[in-house]
């Protein structure tokens, strides 16, 4: 699949910051993805980088499958809210209405997954299989989120999880992570001729064996800063637990800041 953007949309990619490649992929306004068949099948509307408003997806026939609702800043009290407004079953059935109803849905990798929602959010018992039927999980809800869940490798190996994702640990703690920064940490020069000071927001993925990739620079200070300060989140490299998804070790991101003081 590829995406076309609008007139109203852009994005960035992969920058040379002084010498040294920051992935720095940001998506702004709608975005549209086609199936293999040319036919659209997924709107979706970023706001600084983060999925906001309507989100529609479709079936490969072009028929619409889903329209979800995104509120909310994962940087801001409160976090992101995501609630499923509509889904419809193949037919062209509405089998989900104003966030009410009974759903039997099919992931990107043909995964299977049936419940209930209840005011756009998951409730009840939901169970999810692979794509040769064999289970994956089986959660439930309340009215305040997941209870509790069990999920299945594709062995059958059992994991049990209070929440659907986890991030990832650093291996010696935070007060360990931030002593081997500050080691890789040294003010140039120019920044404190100049008395700047301040914080740089980094976001990497830290992928099932602990180790970083994919960086992302989220709030720039100064060209020197924000490059020693991602030199230095690679010093962290192989010293991470993996983050979890449903229990089972996963390649998850972490957003770190950065501070960087005079005084």
């Amino acid at each position: 699949m590829g995406y076309v953007k609008f007139d109203l949309s852009k994005e960035t990619g992969l920058e040379k910051l002084d010498g040294l490649l920051v992935w720095n992929y940001k998506r702004e306004g709608i975005f549209v993805e086609y199936g293999s068949g040319g036919m659209p099948c997924h709107f979706r509307t970023y706001k600084n980088g983060e999925l906001s408003g309507y989100e529609k997806i479709y079936f490969a026939s072009g028929k619409l499958f889903k329209i979800i609702l995104h509120e909310g800043s994962e940087y801001e009290p409160g976090g992101r809210i995501e609630k499923v407004i509509t889904v419809y079953n193949g037919d062209g059935e509405k089998i989900v209405q104003n966030g009410e109803g009974e759903s039997e849905e099919w992931t990107a990798k043909n995964y299977k997954e049936k419940g209930e929602y209840r005011k756009g959010l998951r409730y009840g018992v939901w169970e999810g299989f692979y794509d040769n039927g064999e289970p994956w999980y089986t959660e439930e809800y309340g009215e305040e989120g997941l209870i509790e869940g069990k999920s299945y490798d594709k062995e059958g190996k059992g994991y049990t999880y209070e929440s659907i994702t986890q991030s990832p640990v650093f291996k010696g703690g935070k007060k360990e992570m931030y002593r081997i920064i500050g080691d890789n940490l040294h003010y140039p020069q120019d920044a404190v001729n100049k008395g700047i000071e301040g914080r740089v927001l980094i976001k990497f993925f830290v992928d099932k064996r602990g180790h970083i990739f994919k960086k992302e620079l989220l709030e720039s200070l100064h060209p020197h800063l924000d490059q020693l300060a991602m030199e230095a989140v690679q010093s962290l490299d192989g010293k991470w637990k993996p983050g979890l998804y449903r229990g089972q070790a996963w390649a998850t991101y972490f957003t770190l800041p950065i501070f960087f003081s005079l005084n």
